[in-house]
């Protein structure tokens, strides 16, 4: 069984103070089994930021290249993976909802949101 956990970023966002916001996903192993994930191309997460009407603001893949390099990543039982990185907050205001969606593209089960309202 693999479960994601501190997968999104420490709140409150105050956008004055920060241009970035900084985004973690933690897959865990929590099975006694060795597991093994596989990958198509060099991209391992996705971070999308959508608004309070679930239009789309932010894509983290979006200005990134990806390699077509097939690879399989393994996990231990009990051990992690963390892919950490950050997401632009330029397109966020202040008082207005969004959730962050961060997730491993070719396995849908592994996906957390979270919910922020950003401060001015």
């Amino acid at each position: 069984t693999l479960s994601l956990h501190d997968a999104l970023p420490i709140l409150p966002l105050k956008l004055s103070d920060n241009r970035y916001l900084n985004v973690t996903l933690q897959v865990r192993n929590t099975s006694k089994q060795y597991v093994q994930l596989e990958f198509p191309t060099t991209q391992r997460i996705e971070i999308l930021v959508r608004d309070e009407k679930d239009r789309l603001i932010t894509q983290w893949s979006e200005d990134r290249a990806f390699e077509p390099e097939p690879t399989y990543v393994g996990i231990n039982p009990g051990e992690r993976l963390e892919y950490a990185t950050s997401i632009a907050t330029r397109d966020l205001e202040p008082g207005r909802r969004y959730t962050i969606l961060g997730f491993f593209p070719q396995y849908d089960f592994l996906r957390v949101e979270q919910t922020i309202i950003p401060e001015p």
